[in-house]
């Protein structure tokens, strides 16, 4: 089988988004966190109120993950060459 050429910086960059785009996911859950004395005070939030968001926000992080995770096992088989640690090859 032939090596196509170019074809491993297409994988650099690849990893590169998928990194890049982890990254912000990440930090921009910690946002509401580091704000939130700014955003009670600007919108006169309460404690509860705060709360309240912060736990929407978890709980759509939560159904999203969960849809993903169904998604992603029922199309395993497809995926299995391109996500071998979805696929049980590197278990953690």
């Amino acid at each position: 089988m032939e090596k196509q050429p170019g074809i491993g910086i297409y994988r650099w960059k690849i990893c590169a988004m998928l990194f890049l785009a982890t990254t912000i996911n990440f930090v921009d859950r910690q946002v509401l966190g580091i704000l939130a004395p700014q955003l009670q005070k600007e919108f006169a939030w309460s404690d509860s109120e705060y709360g309240f968001i912060v736990s929407s926000f978890q709980a759509a992080y939560a159904i999203g993950f969960s849809l993903w995770g169904i998604c992603s096992t029922r199309l395993e088989p497809e995926w299995e060459q391109l996500l071998p640690s979805d696929s049980g090859v590197l278990p953690l």
